[in-house]
């Protein structure tokens, strides 16, 4: 897992038990995503008072563009989850950089809107003490 702003300590936020590895800045980029079989990117900012969409848009495309650059070299067939918002344009442009590189796969690539209920289920059974269903 890419380490940007602490998201490998966030690890215990989902349903799954995993082995979480955290790597920092870009020139670790390619260590991280080597032999990658999903690819998860949360990627970018969150949208603050008074930005636009198109705001956010601008800032997170180009994080967007530069992650699925580094997918198409290092792992070009994982299954690649979007999260970075909003997710109806950032998928199109991964989907973009993988057909100009050669590696789209449409059954590949998800836009993924379900982080906050996966975190909601988590902590609610967290407080209540049963499973993650």
């Amino acid at each position: 897992m890419l380490c940007h702003n602490n998201l490998a300590l966030c690890g215990h936020c989902y349903d799954a038990t995993a082995i979480v590895t955290g790597y920092a800045g870009e020139e670790e980029l390619g260590k991280a995503l080597e032999g990658a079989d999903v690819v998860i990117i949360p990627a970018g900012v969150p949208r603050k008072p008074g930005m636009t969409r198109d705001d956010l848009f601008n800032i997170n495309a180009g994080i967007v563009k530069s992650l699925a650059t580094a997918i198409s070299k290092y792992c070009p067939h994982a299954l690649v989850n979007m999260i970075s918002n909003p997710v109806n344009s950032t998928v199109p442009i991964a989907a973009e950089v993988f057909k100009k590189a050669g590696t789209y796969d449409e059954k590949r690539l998800f836009g993924v809107t379900t982080l906050d209920v996966v975190r909601a289920k988590t902590f609610y059974a967290g407080k209540a003490k049963v499973p993650v269903a």
